[in-house]
């Protein structure tokens, strides 16, 4: 592989038409909808967060593993020992997804706190509508 200059220049001279990378890519749009799918389902979500984070985790094994044994199904050696590679193709991805599923998790979160801190404000004018109420007829008796 050709000196890194730069992200673009570095995505440029990967061969995007070989099957595993296209399998990769069909992986990562597998990912997006089940995200968006398990959109009401909070067990669902949590399962998928909890692989993504799993699968990234692994990735470091997988690098090494595929930097041993790339001429199995790749053309050219694309896993170093840094990580680049599979950062950029897998572990970015995903961790993409699990953080908009932590963004998703605090927006509904601050939704339901909001809805908690308005039926704590009926309740109390409800309380207090009540006792006024009770004091008022208590008087013109």
């Amino acid at each position: 592989m050709p000196e890194i200059t730069g992200l673009y220049s570095y995505i440029s001279t990967i061969d995007w038409t070989e099957p595993w990378l296209i399998g990769l890519i069909a992986f990562h749009f597998g990912a997006v909808i089940l995200t968006r799918l398990t959109k009401r389902d909070g067990l669902a979500r949590f399962s998928l967060f909890f692989i993504y984070l799993i699968l990234v985790y692994f990735a470091e094994n997988v690098n090494k593993w595929a930097a041993a044994n790339w001429k199995l199904f790749s053309k050219e050696q694309y896993f170093d020992s840094n990580g680049l590679f599979i950062s950029i193709t897998f572990s970015g991805p995903l961790l993409m997804h699990a953080m908009i599923i932590v963004v998703v998790w605090l927006y509904t979160t601050s939704g339901m706190l909001v809805s908690l801190g308005r039926a704590k404000v009926k309740a109390k004018a409800e309380k207090t509508e009540k006792t006024e109420k009770t004091e008022k007829s208590e008087k013109t008796e």
